[in-house]
């Protein structure tokens, strides 16, 4: 695994994007940043991360022979690696809120976003960016936030645990082309937030339904019963879970 060590930049994601057009990267090679200024969530959402407290990386797998259809075998592999490498050095129960949280106590603890670049109708390559609250402690503007620092009591190594997670990561998205999405489904559901518990959705409308996930598509969307007995599948462009 190649690592880049940046101080400043503006997207980890951005920067490995270009990088790996531009000149061949190998498989697995993570760019790191102390100072992240212009990091990205999902739907164009900026996300802020104090300089030097927290970790912002991105990974780089190369794809081979795997079909569009089965991409969100990489969103559950690098879910369950994440939660692999949290649950290693910590106590707390870590859960995977749909579609990208990282979730403990409630509290928000990070974020994961995932690119992935097609030629064609071939998959080249997914790009991994992950933004975990560390050894931040203030959260004055975000309420719903977490550290690592807050839950464990104690400052961490940043380099370390940067080892610990991406190697959990690698485990899980070795050999991804030829895992089960079923078996990694089935996994990925023991981690997911609020999985089987009735919960609170809001549509793009802004209207609000309750809901009980009892599963995952294989393009990822949440299959849901609602409070009428009925079955419904929704992408994360047409509901958002609120708690």
């Amino acid at each position: 695994m190649t690592f880049i060590q940046l101080d400043t930049v503006d997207s980890t994601n951005d920067y490995l994007k270009a990088k790996s057009q531009s000149s061949f990267c190998d498989d697995f090679t993570t760019v790191v940043a102390r100072d992240q200024t212009r990091g990205k969530g999902q739907h164009g959402h900026a996300w802020k991360s104090n300089p030097n407290q927290n970790l912002t990386f991105s990974i780089l797998k190369l794809i081979v022979d795997m079909p569009l259809i089965d991409q969100f075998k990489i969103n559950m592999a690098v879910g369950l690696g994440i939660i692999d490498g949290l649950s290693m050095s910590q106590s707390s129960k870590f859960y995977l809120k749909w579609p990208n949280d990282i979730i403990v106590d409630d509290l928000k603890l990070g974020g994961v976003l995932i690119e992935n670049i097609v030629q064609g109708q071939t998959w080249k390559k997914s790009i991994i960016g992950i933004g975990l609250n560390v050894n931040q402690t203030n959260f004055k503007y975000l309420p719903k936030a977490t550290s690592l620092a807050l839950i464990g009591g104690k400052y961490l190594s940043l380099d370390e645990l940067l080892f610990q997670m991406t190697e959990c990561i690698k485990s899980k998205l070795s050999n991804i082309e030829h895992q089960s999405f079923d078996h990694l489904k089935m996994e990925y559901l023991k981690i997911l937030y609020r999985c089987n518990v009735w919960s609170r959705f809001q549509f793009a409308d802004g209207a609000f339904f309750e809901g009980k996930i009892k599963g995952i598509t294989h393009s990822g969307q949440l299959h849901l019963l609602n409070r009428s007995g009925q079955f419904n599948d929704y992408d994360l462009k047409t509901i958002k879970l609120i708690y």
